[in-house]
């Protein structure tokens, strides 16, 4: 990799690590305090096979979620089930802004271009939280 390539990768992961955050804390701060009942409830059902439509049938992300609860449980983080839903859908976040930039340069837009497209991506996972969950 060139020096360029290294830095705009480095910048294009700062930007979605940034979106991520502010799509996760959008979620968060309207579910509120009840975000860690909602979602234990919603994850455990899935994980019995008891979950209803439409949670049964998206269960990757209950599988790998539950891992990173039992090492924040371990590792005594503070409400360990909510911190590992926010930090899961944070790094979630962040995985789509990074790889939806890449793709929308790899479509032939410019960099600007696929900048702004990530800002029309945030503003509409910001309202993601209708009805839904982590």
């Amino acid at each position: 990799m060139t020096p360029t390539s290294i830095r705009v990768t480095a910048a294009v992961l700062m930007v979605a690590l940034a979106l991520g955050a502010f799509t996760t804390l959008e979620h968060a701060s309207v579910l509120g305090p009840t975000l860690a009942d909602i979602q234990t409830g919603r994850h455990q059902g899935v994980l019995k096979g008891q979950a209803g439509d439409p949670w049964q049938y998206r269960v990757l992300a209950d599988f790998l979620i539950d891992p990173v609860i039992r090492v924040f449980e371990r590792i005594n983080v503070r409400q360990p089930e909510r911190s590992a839903y926010l930090a899961f859908r944070w790094m979630e976040d962040t995985a789509i802004f990074a790889v939806a930039f890449f793709y929308y340069r790899r479509l032939g837009l410019s960099t600007i271009h696929a900048l702004l497209g990530l800002s029309l991506l945030a503003w509409g996972m910001s309202y993601s939280w209708y009805d839904s969950d982590l």
